[in-house]
């Protein structure tokens, strides 16, 4: 079975995108002079310091939920979960194979104030039970995250 977040990662990119062309279009509309009435380019620096505070607290949220693009991949005998943060300066592509015979468990975190959902695995080793690091699951639909999770449980 394989499951990803491909569409949402795809919408929520055309979204950031959307954004920092409504900021850049505002932005210029008032630097570039004559394009606006006088009325309105008197409250040039307050409607620009708005329309940039604004967008920073967009980028900030989205940092903070660490978004990742998710391919999962199971068979009978092992779980192969590939992923990689969306983020522009921490894009490293990563891979976990693990066992289905030595998986104990995972469990779900949330943190951050909620806005960062995360999906950690349990493996049994030798010498106990390991932590696998977290996997951002945030913009992980719920359509696909219920057979995710089924798939983990068998």
């Amino acid at each position: 079975m394989t499951i990803d977040n491909k569409q949402a990662i795809v919408k929520y990119n055309m979204q950031r995108l959307a954004a920092f062309i409504i900021v850049a279009v505002g932005i210029a509309l008032f630097v570039i002079p004559n394009v606006l009435p006088t009325s309105i380019t008197k409250k040039t620096p307050l409607i620009l310091s708005l329309l940039i505070g604004l967008y920073l607290i967009y980028v900030i949220i989205s940092l903070l939920r660490d978004i990742h693009y998710i391919h999962f991949e199971t068979t009978n005998k092992l779980i192969t979960i590939r992923f990689v943060s969306v983020q522009p300066f921490n894009q490293t592509r990563k891979q976990l194979k693990v066992e289905r015979s030595k998986l104990k468990g995972y469990k779900i975190e949330r943190s951050r104030g909620g806005l960062r959902k995360q999906l950690v695995l349990f493996v049994s080793t030798p010498k106990g039970t390991a932590k696998y690091p977290p996997i951002s699951i945030s913009l992980m639909p719920q359509a696909k995250l219920t057979p995710l999770l089924k798939s983990l449980n068998m």
